[in-house]
């Protein structure tokens, strides 16, 4: 009985220790998106990495999830690896308030870094979000905007994010 107990208590406890994340168990959810809902408040969580999920938010109901993929990291072994102005790979997936993912948009960044220079970049619909390559070299704050456009439907997210 006790051990059943003990079992238990694990469980729970892991429960509540991965709720945060939102992980969703149904069809809809793509491996590569965990499904969120914030709506009644923005939440940052970019003080901690959730496995390359580094902030999610929410605007007008809609729940965005933010990826960064240090694309430098992920070619460091490679023997010939190509040249690269930019080093990470930025991913913004976007759920209704049902959950849905939403598979049909227009989404760009623009990106302010710690030196004032700009970035404005057009994302590409891949693996259930959006994503585009990106230049995060310097250490410092950046300032990502994104706008989604769905058919007569834009949404504008901002949020902060420091490199170290």
């Amino acid at each position: 009985m006790k051990k059943l107990m003990n079992i238990q208590t694990i469980v729970i406890a892991l429960m509540i220790a991965l709720a945060p994340f939102g992980f969703a168990a149904d069809d809809s959810n793509k491996k590569d998106a965990p499904k969120m809902d914030h709506s009644a408040h923005k939440t940052d969580h970019s003080s901690h990495n959730m496995g390359g999920y580094f902030h999610q938010s929410t605007v007008d109901g809609f729940a965005f999830t933010y990826k960064l993929i240090d694309m430098m990291a992920k070619m460091k072994d490679m023997a010939d690896k190509p040249k690269m102005k930019d080093t990470h790979h930025l991913m913004v997936y976007v759920r209704d308030a049902h959950g849905h993912l939403m598979k049909q948009a227009k989404v760009g960044f623009m990106i302010q870094g710690p030196d004032n220079a700009k970035q404005k970049k057009m994302c590409m619909a891949m693996g259930g979000g959006f994503g585009a390559d990106v230049n995060f070299k310097s250490k410092g704050v950046y300032t990502i905007m994104v706008k989604v456009v769905a058919g007569d439907k834009t949404l504008m997210d901002k949020f902060e994010h420091e490199v170290k």
